[in-house]
């Protein structure tokens, strides 16, 4: 599992990204999630056709839900320097 702590207005929030699975039917889906302490903020399976596209995909569409509610800074800064596709 991949994390990296990012915060917003002095709290700490984490994101998860799980280790991509592979489906029955052959394509991958990582899960990524954002936390609070116990508490699940979001959680989202994102689907590829391999684990690299999948995880890959699944840090793209963090970066957008984070951007898009906006306060969330990384090592002090706005870039949460995560990928954008």
């Amino acid at each position: 599992m991949l994390k990296r702590t990012f915060e917003k207005l002095g709290e700490s929030y984490d994101l998860l990204v799980a280790e991509p699975k592979r489906a029955e039917s052959g394509e991958f889906w990582t899960t990524v999630s954002l936390t609070s302490g116990d508490d699940t903020i979001w959680s989202h399976e994102i689907g590829g056709v391999d684990g690299v596209q999948s995880t890959l995909c699944a840090l793209s569409f963090a970066r957008r839900l984070l951007e898009a509610k906006g306060g969330f800074t990384f090592l002090g800064g706005e870039d949460l320097m995560l990928p954008d596709f």
